[in-house]
């Protein structure tokens, strides 16, 4: 009864009508083909799109924290540089070139995230720009690594466009997220 029933799970007219009759099996795998079909066809219910966003939320958040720490560290060392090349230049490129690959990293991952058909597009400029980000911050990192004083304050006013940026979009990320929660009712 319970392998039945287990099998039946998330489609209540047919729990009542064939799991507990004995009904066929057949019954059951048409259902969920039709409502896979429904979900493909874009008839979704508030519910499954409360389960999407939840989904997506569980996924999303370890790799926008690490674009926020990555902005956070990226603008904290950029601020403390020295306008000539120093000791200081080699640990900050070291600590630029970490932070780059983290936020490359993350960024990547945001882009390729099953993502609610409602944020697609604000979900693609967020993962952009955190790897727009990224690229500068390396570049930064190579000409501080190589003591490149003219290229250095070049690299320097892209990093911090590019922070700008990105910060801009991210609020914009997050705000789009939490107006399509509200829509659905889920917490944040």
């Amino acid at each position: 009864m319970w392998l039945k029933l287990w099998s039946c799970i998330g489609v209540v007219a047919v729990v009542g009508a064939s799991c507990g009759s004995g009904g066929s099996s057949d019954h059951v795998s048409s259902t969920r083909i039709s409502s896979t079909q429904a979900t493909v066809t874009g008839t979704i219910s508030p519910a499954t799109g409360a389960d999407a966003l939840r989904g997506y939320l569980r996924l999303v958040r370890a790799p926008s924290r690490t674009l926020t720490r990555s902005e956070r560290a990226a603008a904290f060392v950029i601020r403390a540089l020295p306008a000539l090349p120093d000791v200081r230049w080699t640990r900050a490129a070291g600590r630029l070139r970490t932070t780059g690959l983290s936020a490359r990293g993350a960024s990547e991952e945001i882009a390729v995230l099953p993502v609610p058909p409602a944020l697609a597009g604000v979900n693609a400029q967020f993962a952009g720009a955190g790897h727009a980000f990224a690229v500068k911050l390396s570049a930064f990192a190579a000409s501080l690594g190589r003591d490149d004083a003219q290229g250095w304050k070049a690299h320097k006013a892209e990093v911090q466009t590019a922070l700008t940026k990105y910060a801009t979009i991210a609020r914009g990320w997050r705000n789009a997220v939490a107006r399509y929660a509200a829509t659905l009712h889920v917490q944040l």
